[in-house]
């Protein structure tokens, strides 16, 4: 009894989806260009081109395929060329966009980072019961001659999705408290070119350390030079970092800038702790000592803190 219940079942979800096919449409993209990263605004440009392929005329028209489909998360959209043709049977409908998008940046690591950039074709009137999407990955790909300042395209890829949103929108005919809708992903990565952006941003912090150091070579007795180049390269050093941060979006964790600019406040506070020693060793007729202490410290500050640096950039640059 349970094997013909299990055969009437599946012979009639057999039946349903003969009588009741999915359209299918075969979504690809052709990026053409990328431009205005903007990490403050939190977002970027993208100008491509799209392409639908599908049968039932019904689906999409010359008037409302751009109203039809939605890229999420967009800010701005433009629509410059759009375009429905007969092809072997065939509806071939081409869309040139350009379109400014969202952007969550990650500035972990900045600027030794690395980005992912997911632009979102999504079918807002058609369930996914209704068609299914799939992607044209032989043909989508991205120009070569893309220039964007500082990064180059690591990898591209576009994959087929379905979307579910824990809503039905008030339909009636949806019970169980969700909607799906079909949708390809597009996904960019990009690899910032960093040696020479980090040698720009952070050659002001290095050099306020070793100003600061410099001191340790004047007399402890001199109190105005010996405590004016660490405290002026202390505030050198915060102000490259309020610099720094003026590019950025605002971020909740502990980035690599915040540890490098950490690193050198640490260092340069612990120069002026050692000037204050050397000054007291000065007082109390300890001259030889504070200068064998000096010395000393000149060599094991500058090496902790180089080294410091390497343990903390190299894992974020590799």
């Amino acid at each position: 009894m349970k094997k013909v219940f299990v055969f009437c079942f599946a012979a009639f979800g057999l039946i349903y989806l003969h009588a009741n096919p999915k359209d299918t449409v075969k979504i690809g993209f052709y990026l053409q260009n990328l431009y205005d990263f903007k990490f403050t605004d939190r977002e970027y440009t993208a100008d491509f081109w799209l392409w639908m392929l599908y049968k039932n005329d019904s689906l999409f028209s010359q008037e409302n395929i751009t109203q039809l489909i939605e890229i999420p998360k967009n800010k701005s959209v433009n629509v410059s060329s759009c375009t429905i043709e007969k092809k072997k049977g065939y509806n071939w409908a081409a869309i040139n966009y350009k379109v400014t998008m969202q952007q969550p940046w990650i500035i972990k690591n900045f600027p030794f980072d690395e980005q992912t950039l997911h632009i979102r074709i999504e079918d807002g009137e058609h369930e996914s019961q209704q068609v299914v999407f799939t992607a044209d990955i032989k043909n989508s790909k991205f120009a070569k001659d893309i220039i964007v300042e500082g990064w180059r395209v690591k990898d591209f890829k576009i994959e087929p999705k379905t979307i579910v949103y824990e809503t039905t929108y008030g339909n009636p005919e949806l019970p169980d408290g969700q909607s799906k809708y079909p949708a390809v992903d597009v996904i960019i990565q990009m690899k910032r070119n960093s040696f020479g952006l980090f040698l720009k941003l952070f050659t002001g912090v290095y050099i306020a350390f070793f100003i600061a150091m410099v001191n340790l070579f004047i007399d402890a007795t001199e109190a105005d030079p010996r405590f004016g180049l660490p405290v002026g390269g202390l505030f050198a050093a915060v102000g490259n970092k309020y610099i720094v941060d003026s590019i950025l979006p605002e971020s909740p964790n502990f980035t690599l800038v915040d540890k490098i600019h950490a690193i050198a406040f640490l260092f340069i506070f612990l120069n002026i702790l050692i000037s204050v020693y050397s000054m007291y060793l000065m007082k109390t007729d300890q001259e030889q000592k504070a200068k064998k202490i000096d010395k000393i410290t000149f060599y094991i500050l500058t090496i902790l803190f180089l080294l410091a640096n390497v343990i903390t950039i190299l894992p974020a640059a590799l």
